[in-house]
């Protein structure tokens, strides 16, 4: 069995879904600290032909609390979603999968949210419906495991819970984990990094890691399925 453990992050990037293909359950970690900075609630885009960052509106943000405890804030969401549509009409209009996705991203925003957990998780599910990824999500918010250890206790806990034969994570994990402890669990401990998929952006040069909106914009399915098993694994 291969496990991918991540939080849940809005519309990421092609490395997330990389991931998400190379295992078998995925599991939102939805219950440790939201962090501000990170990509729970925010994601770069191509807007006016350079990296844009645009962030969701939340309802009193804090560290202190868990991914699944923020709210939306539901009267600066509804001006910032009219925003964000817009600017994705105004500067995706003329990709060559415009029609498709401009599509799912109106029906993804049809529906009510009220936490940014729900509505990253779901965006990103969205994505796997689309490109016909079908894998066995679940929540860390609904598995019954010991929250009172460190962060590499409760990774290993929740891949003990699952009967994890091996533990996928990006890259930029490395340094949170220990493959020698993994190994005492009979878990294969790896880590993948994404080769640099690159595709025409009709512009100059190639903006690495936007949101996966941006991929889908510039190539068809079968293309984007290439990309995700564009990568390269090391333990």
């Amino acid at each position: 069995m291969k496990v991918a453990i991540m939080q849940p992050y809005f519309f990421p990037y092609i490395g997330y879904f990389q991931l998400i293909a190379a295992t078998d359950v995925f599991v939102f970690y939805d219950d440790v600290n939201f962090i501000k900075k990170g990509w729970i609630h925010r994601n770069n885009f191509l807007f006016n032909q350079s990296r844009s960052l645009v962030s969701i509106p939340l309802k009193k943000p804090s560290q202190n609390k868990k991914i699944d405890e923020i709210l939306i804030h539901q009267e600066n969401f509804e001006i910032w979603k009219k925003k964000f549509l817009k600017s994705i009409f105004q500067n995706y209009k003329c990709s060559p999968h415009f029609e498709e996705i401009w599509e799912l991203i109106n029906s993804f925003f049809s529906k009510n949210f009220t936490s940014i957990s729900e509505l990253s998780m779901e965006s990103v599910k969205a994505v796997c419906s689309y490109l016909n990824i079908k894998r066995m999500f679940l929540t860390s918010s609904t598995l019954d495991y010991n929250r009172n250890q460190n962060a590499e206790e409760k990774i290993l806990e929740i891949n003990h819970l699952l009967k994890s034969s091996e533990y996928y994570n990006l890259s930029g994990g490395k340094h949170l984990y220990e493959g020698k402890n993994f190994k005492k669990k009979n878990i294969s401990l790896k880590f993948m990094k994404d080769k640099g998929s690159k595709y025409p952006q009709q512009r100059k040069g190639f903006e690495a890691n936007l949101s996966i909106i941006d991929v889908l914009m510039f190539n068809d399915i079968p293309a984007i399925t290439n990309m995700l098993s564009n990568y390269t694994i090391t333990e």
